[in-house]
């Protein structure tokens, strides 16, 4: 949104249960916390599921994609989409927007240099990744060809390379537990033949983008097992190699679905649900390249950064305070919003009482997972 993020994600009391419903939650730019989440979907007797929103900048309309479930399992899903014309205040009706049930998505829409909106999707009952085109700013819809793949492939995260082809990467169901990747030479109408990577994949959601300065950032968990740890990994080279992979997060538990963009002022804003337990939460974080040289020893951190302490990295920052410091010269610092833990009772999370294993909402209430969020900047 202009001046503000907007995160999005489904809660309830457990996945794919009649009483899930998308909630989301704003921070506006300057500020130094985030609002108090809202319901903004709950479908009556049915539910909600995985959801992504687009701002679009020429219009100022806000999409949102949306699932929701039939009863029968994410197979059974119809896709959903509605706008916005008030920055999320209120909504246009949900119109149908594949007659297919089991079509879904997982990551965001990707503008091209061309202006055609690419929308990564999948079908949930063959697990196949294809994509819905757009030339007119999401007013009329074409799906796509099929990525050919020799493995179960879903969720692809997708990016235009400098050679204005497209590189999607996808997680795998099969026995090879590693990340696959796709090329399109024609706006993502059809693909070349998947291919596994080196890069590991446990069954678990990735994404990725491209800066501004062309470095791909890839958010996943580089492990045949688990989703613990979550991995950064960065190319320079439009993802032919990828010399820097490091964790992110170690600690036992679940660390999953990421989603990434980077916001006009340079930051990369990354959001994940992770889940303890009963415990579900969404941790929310920002990183830029510092404008210092990589190196061993002390180094001064962005004053933009100062301000916010995060985890150590062992390298001391001029005032004293330690940083997260990862990836070669990356700099991050954490935004965690454990934003399930914000919701105290039915009244403040607008939830039904059914979403509450036991009684009213409290931090261990109900599980929060696959949130996704969009930024935008009013263009000048």
């Amino acid at each position: 949104l202009p001046d503000a993020l907007f995160c999005i994600w489904y809660a309830g009391s457990r996945e794919g249960a009649d009483d899930v419903a998308l909630m989301s939650a704003r921070y506006d730019i300057g500020s130094t916390t985030w609002a108090q989440p809202t319901v903004l979907l709950d479908t009556p007797g049915k539910g909600d599921g995985n959801a992504i929103a687009h701002f679009d900048d020429k219009s100022g309309r806000l999409w949102l994609f949306h699932t929701v479930l039939q009863g029968g399992g994410w197979s059974s899903v119809f896709l959903y989409s509605r706008y916005s014309d008030d920055l999320g205040q209120t909504w246009s009706r949900s119109e149908l927007f594949d007659e297919e049930q089991g079509m879904m998505v997982r990551t965001g829409i990707v503008e091209l240099a061309s202006g055609r909106w690419v929308l990564p999707a999948y079908d949930e009952k063959s697990w196949d990744s294809f994509c819905y085109l757009s030339d007119d700013r999401g007013k009329t819809w074409v799906k796509g060809t099929q990525m050919p793949a020799a493995a179960p492939l879903i969720q692809p995260a997708i990016v235009q390379l400098e050679d204005g082809k497209l590189l999607a990467y996808m997680r795998s169901g099969g026995q090879e537990h590693c990340v696959w990747r796709s090329t399109s030479g024609d706006d993502g109408e059809t693909w070349e033949l998947c291919t596994p990577t080196e890069l590991r994949n446990p069954n678990s959601g990735l994404d990725m983008v491209r800066t501004q300065d062309g470095t791909i950032v890839l958010i996943f968990n580089n492990t045949a097992e688990g989703r613990t740890p979550l991995h950064v990994g960065l190319s320079d080279d439009d993802g032919t190699t990828w010399p820097v992979i490091k964790p992110l997060e170690t600690d036992p538990g679940e660390y999953s679905y990421p989603s990434v963009l980077q916001s006009q002022d340079g930051l990369i804003q990354k959001v994940i649900a992770g889940g303890f337990g009963s415990l579900g939460h969404l941790q929310i974080f920002s990183a830029r390249r510092p404008r210092f040289a990589a190196r061993a020893g002390p180094h001064r951190a962005p004053a933009d950064l100062q301000k916010t302490p995060s985890r150590k990295c062992g390298m001391a920052a001029s005032n004293g305070d330690e940083r997260l410091c990862v990836p070669g010269d990356w700099l991050l610092h954490l935004h965690e919003i454990a934003l399930s833990a914000k919701m105290r009772c039915h009244a403040s999370c607008g939830l039904p009482n059914s979403a509450h294993k036991k009684g009213p909402c409290s931090p261990v209430g109900h599980r929060t997972a696959r949130a996704f969020f969009v930024r935008g900047v009013r263009e000048a």
